[in-house]
């Protein structure tokens, strides 16, 4: 039967020298090689419900989300790496012009940077975590009653 050490190909004394210290664990505990999430201050009393909605504006997310759709989303809900997310900006990172807030897809919340996707065109997006006030979960597509008030049409995972 083969081992690990058979069928690994040996390393050439130069290498094995520069490696010796990892093998014998004389450099102590691996470095951390991912910065964690910074812990985000929570938003004020009341500055956002439970489940809320805003209208998409754009086509930088669809087919998934259309410009003018209502969104519907969660301000207490976990959200982690494939979900829609909405990422609101602190106020004072907002120039004029720009959006306060944003969907895209989450890919990545572990380093210096939240990292995720808009889909229409493909683009990937790093966000600094300083910009960021709160980051919400879409959990689907809403439509506007005759009363005005929204309900879910479509979930993401209807949408997926």
């Amino acid at each position: 039967m083969a081992t690990a050490e058979s069928i690994t190909p040996p390393l050439r004394p130069e290498v094995r020298a520069l490696c010796a210290p990892f093998f014998r664990g004389d450099l102590g505990p691996a470095p951390e090689l991912i910065t964690p999430r910074p812990k985000l201050p929570a938003p004020p009393a009341g500055a956002f419900p439970a489940v809320y909605a805003i209208v998409a504006h754009g086509e930088c997310m669809s087919p998934q989300l259309k410009d003018g759709e209502p969104v519907i989303i969660s301000s207490v809900a976990p959200y982690g790496p494939g979900d829609t997310i909405v990422i609101h900006f602190k106020p004072e990172t907002v120039k004029p012009g720009d959006f306060e807030a944003i969907v895209k897809v989450l890919v990545d919340d572990a380093g210096p940077s939240l990292i995720c996707d808009q889909l229409n065109p493909p683009l990937t997006h790093r966000v600094p975590w300083e910009r960021i006030g709160s980051i919400h979960k879409v959990l689907g597509q809403g439509v506007i009653a005759a009363d005005g008030r929204v309900t879910t049409r479509r979930s993401m995972l209807e949408m997926a």
